[in-house]
């Protein structure tokens, strides 16, 4: 295989991306999503029932109520179903956000601008005006991919960002197609 070479933009938002696409990807974090939605929805209902139990057993004996009692549960059942369908959403809303604030808060050299990918046999290499790095391919662990980018994961949280965008597209599908080969022979 002859040197493919790759020059792209690396920005705050393409970062952002990849930290919203690998936890969105992370079985641990898709774990502890549901424990979390599961233990809100659970302290939403046992408060709805508590206060309902409450509101029916202070206030005198009428069917009014008992109305009253049976409508605070369900308000908070209602509110506790709804934040269970949403945290999602706003899970990943609020980790896109946190990103990039945390980007943005250096100059993030490495990371940011211009960058040169070299592919070939051996692995490959990554560099810009502040930093070289030459990975073998034993050295990826997996590859993800999008419509938008590839992610060439060289530890278990950390990846090589390829926006797909940046790349010419009669090279891509042969430049993907090579990466995928080369990684999956490794791992």
């Amino acid at each position: 295989m002859s040197n493919k070479v790759l020059n792209y933009i690396i920005t705050i938002e393409d970062l952002a991306t990849f930290v919203e696409h690998h936890q969105r990807n992370s079985k641990n974090f898709q774990s502890d999503l549901q424990r979390q939605r599961y233990f809100v929805l659970g302290l939403f209902l046992l408060f709805g029932l508590l206060l309902g139990i409450i509101l029916i057993q202070s206030i005198s004996d009428t069917p009014e109520d008992f109305v009253v009692g049976s409508l605070a549960f369900l308000f908070f059942a209602i509110l506790g179903l709804y934040i269970f369908a949403h945290l999602p959403h706003s899970m990943g809303k609020t980790i896109r956000s946190s990103a990039e604030k945390t980007y943005s808060g250096g100059k993030n050299l490495t990371l940011l601008g211009k960058h040169e990918l070299t592919i070939d046999d051996a692995g490959l290499t990554t560099r810009n005006d502040y930093y070289e790095s030459t990975y073998s391919w034993a050295a990826f662990e997996k590859l993800l991919s999008n419509s938008e980018y590839i992610f060439l994961y060289c530890s278990a949280v950390t990846a090589i960002i390829i926006p797909k965008n940046k790349v010419i597209e009669e090279d891509w599908q042969a430049i993907e197609s090579i990466l995928r080969e080369k990684v999956l022979a490794t791992t």
